[in-house]
């Protein structure tokens, strides 16, 4: 579970061979023989991409961003319902954060998390009881003081728990992010293998090229798009 957000994104920094070489270069290797009339790629054939443009045509920062609040949604909820459940000994409090992190919960791992919201709440109605009651025995007086601590107990490690959040949220959004850019180099490896290009690299990376396959990008991206 997490709720940093990344930093902007920037020049994508795909200052590498993006991949097309060894998705259209060495993938022939096991395809068939190229179609009449069209030349097979050569080994030594470049070009270049502007990725960030792509990325940008693609809309792949708006998707992020889409991405980033449902993600930051989602690890809110998560976490008010660890705060909803404070009446718990620290075993319970453990497994009850592991459930809440599941993505999906199966039938039976939903039930515990009831089950265990459920205790929570029972307590505090007691908690309640034994704060109106005069005067209380000394085992009232004991469970007073059991359930006082389990609710600080919870308040001391929120911050931890809260840290671990932000942490995962980043790994989601990275996450999100690298399959986008995996999508597009995806979508650049088969204009190159069109093109007749083994090898492409980020417009960014190289001083001077005169093969730009940028405007037949996007022109594909665009009609997958529709427009």
């Amino acid at each position: 579970m997490s709720l940093r957000f990344l930093a902007p994104l920037g020049v994508l920094g795909l200052a590498m061979l993006i991949g097309v070489g060894a998705l259209a270069g060495h993938a022939g290797q096991n395809e068939k023989p190229a179609e009449e009339g069209k030349a097979a790629p050569s080994s030594l054939a470049m070009a270049v991409v502007d990725m960030d443009r792509l990325y940008t045509a693609s809309g792949g920062p708006q998707a992020l961003q889409e991405k980033l609040i449902e993600i930051g949604m989602d690890i809110e909820g998560r976490l008010n319902a660890i705060q909803a459940a404070p009446f718990l000994d620290r075993n319970e409090r453990l497994e009850y954060v592991d459930l809440v992190g599941k993505e999906k919960p199966d039938m039976a791992q939903q039930a515990r998390l009831n089950a265990l919201k459920a205790l929570s709440e029972q307590r505090a109605a007691e908690l309640q009881t034994l704060q109106v009651t005069k005067p209380l025995n000394p085992a009232q007086t004991a469970r007073l003081q059991e359930l006082i601590e389990q609710q600080r107990a919870l308040a001391q490690v929120m911050p931890g728990i809260q840290e671990a959040a932000r942490l995962q949220q980043s790994d989601r959004a990275a996450a999100f992010r690298r399959e986008q850019l995996q999508q597009l180099r995806g979508v650049v490896a088969q204009v190159a293998k069109e093109k007749g290009f083994a090898n492409v690299f980020d417009a960014n990376a190289l001083v001077y090229s005169t093969n730009d396959l940028t405007p037949f990008v996007l022109q594909k991206l665009n009609k997958r798009a529709g427009k």
